[in-house]
């Protein structure tokens, strides 16, 4: 088979071509921050050329996905990812409690402290050990 005659093949790479030079002289680098404030930690996430409809946030179990999905329109439309970070949630946040806002294009998620964890230590009992 001749893939120079395969008009469909030939037309969708040179879109997916077309798409994927434009994504890279086009689109600024996604910036994301970590920061903590005092027993919280903030997660800032921005990419002031793409919309804020492109952005994804998930948590999974303890697990925060973040990703950018790019949508091209026309005549044979294309999802291109721009962003992909999975952020592990440590064992100290409330997980109940996390909070998303967007103001100023950044997006801040924040994982708040969990108070109830305990703070004194707590010796475990062993069973069936040998005495």
């Amino acid at each position: 088979m001749n893939f120079l005659e395969n008009k469909t093949l030939m037309r969708q790479l040179l879109l997916q071509g077309d798409v994927m030079n434009t994504l890279s002289g086009g689109i600024s680098e996604t910036a994301f921050y970590t920061k903590n404030m005092g027993d919280d930690v903030v997660i800032e996430v921005s990419n002031k050329s793409v919309s804020p409809e492109a952005f994804n946030f998930t948590l999974q179990k303890d697990e925060l996905h973040i990703h950018i999905l790019h949508q091209t329109g026309g005549e044979s439309p294309m999802v291109f990812p721009l962003f992909f970070k999975s952020v592990k949630i440590p064992y100290s946040v409330d997980i109940n409690n996390i909070e998303a806002s967007y103001t100023d294009d950044v997006f801040r998620i924040l994982l708040p402290y969990n108070h109830d964890l305990p703070t004194d230590p707590m010796r475990l009992q062993v069973k069936n050990r040998d005495e």
